[in-house]
């Protein structure tokens, strides 16, 4: 049943201009499924998604205010499949009202490889041309993240 009661705002809730550049990619697959009607709100499930990857909890620990951790993983196991899941992401990362969160993430990434000489590059796979208007810190925080990985 869809749940149109306010809950409280999370960091990592998306803004209403990401959700606009994201609904054109997710609501068309969701529509062409054949089966029950969706009850879900998809905006909720990205919210929870972003959750997800900002905090880094585990599915089963996501708040209780935001769709089932269950639901929330089909959809993201969906999407993952479709190849999706990434383009949203980028788009995410990309996106203005992200590049202070952005830029903390790849400084704590490149502090905790350096801490304890981890190298995998699944974390953030990110390149510099992905970030067309960072700061010169920025840039030699990717420059650094990349030759360390790659």
């Amino acid at each position: 049943m869809l749940n149109l009661t306010r809950r409280r705002t999370y960091p990592s809730d998306l803004t209403d201009a990401q959700w606009l550049s994201i609904e054109p990619l997710v609501t068309p697959l969701e529509e062409k499924r054949v089966g029950r009607k969706r009850e879900t709100n998809l905006r909720e499930v990205l919210n929870a998604i972003n959750y997800r990857w900002m905090s880094g909890c585990v599915w089963r620990m996501l708040p209780h205010d935001l769709p089932a951790w269950n639901t929330v993983y089909m959809y993201a196991h969906r999407w993952e499949e479709a190849g999706l899941l990434s383009k949203i992401r980028t788009l995410l990362i990309t996106s203005p009202a992200r590049l202070p969160i952005v830029k903390q993430e790849i400084l704590r990434a490149l502090e905790s490889e350096s801490n304890h000489g981890n190298t995998d590059s699944s974390l953030l796979n990110l390149e510099r041309d992905t970030f067309p208007e960072q700061d010169d810190e920025t840039l030699e925080a990717l420059d650094s993240y990349s030759s360390q990985v790659g």
